[in-house]
């Protein structure tokens, strides 16, 4: 990554997670009050006021949390194209259709799926990935795939839209063991995001792994014409000529 992107990155890192600490609070607090195995739902001032005498806890919230899981495992999400305008074709919609249940059926997507709305019910935020997954290195050939993502703290995106569709950078945070990092980045070093060594980035379980995603936009003229049928028809300038 060239030293100005690096650069970038770092300040648009730190105003975003800035913005996202006190979410990042309450849903960790969320997922301890709601923790089937062990609910933490005492503050930790009123246990040690009470050291000595007990603290009940009677889990009242998970039965509806698994109403809403179990809800959208029995209708299960899915995508679709949809012709949005008077030119959308609907055949093409359909075509994409089949290569939309495809790419969910290679991928497991509904696990996924699942996974995130647990997440939604369990604090709120529930993530799920695309990504391009490399099926032959020599020629690279991909295909598009559909990931869960474990820890629902591991993603942060700008923007202030609830669906995130106005958003511009985003950052994915995976750890992952030393042995592997050193197979999978065999010319990187073990250094913290603030460059000061081993760090809050690199620890004894392993070395934490930060993906930079962002929107590049570019401008281009466009040409509107009127087509053979008296339709519009709208064709980069390059393509005109």
């Amino acid at each position: 990554m060239p030293q100005d992107t690096l650069q970038r990155a770092k300040e648009i890192y730190a105003d975003t997670m800035e913005a996202w600490r006190e979410t990042h609070r309450r849903m960790r607090e969320d997922l301890l009050f709601g923790d089937p195995s062990e609910p933490q739902q005492w503050p930790q001032d009123v246990l040690d006021a009470r050291r000595g005498r007990p603290c009940m806890t009677l889990d009242r919230t998970n039965q509806y949390r698994m109403q809403v899981v179990n809800e959208a495992r029995k209708n299960k999400p899915g995508l679709n194209a949809m012709p949005v305008d008077s030119r959308g074709d609907v055949l093409v919609a359909q075509q994409l259709d089949g290569i939309l249940r495809h790419i969910e059926y290679r991928s497991r997507a509904q696990i996924a799926y699942d996974w995130a709305v647990q997440g939604a019910a369990d604090c709120g935020i529930g993530w799920v990935r695309v990504l391009p997954k490399v099926l032959d290195p020599e020629t690279n050939q991909q295909e598009i795939c559909i990931a869960r993502v474990i820890d629902h703290l591991s993603i942060i995106i700008d923007g202030t839209e609830p669906d995130g569709s106005d958003a511009m950078n985003g950052f994915a945070e995976t750890l992952i063991p030393r042995k592997q990092f050193e197979r999978e980045f065999p010319k990187a070093s073990k250094q913290s995001w603030e460059g000061d060594g081993d760090g809050s980035w690199v620890t004894q379980d392993g070395v934490l792994v930060c993906e930079y995603q962002y929107v590049v936009e570019t401008r281009r003229n466009m040409l509107a014409l009127a087509g053979p049928d008296g339709g519009e028809i709208t064709l980069q300038e390059d393509d005109y000529w």
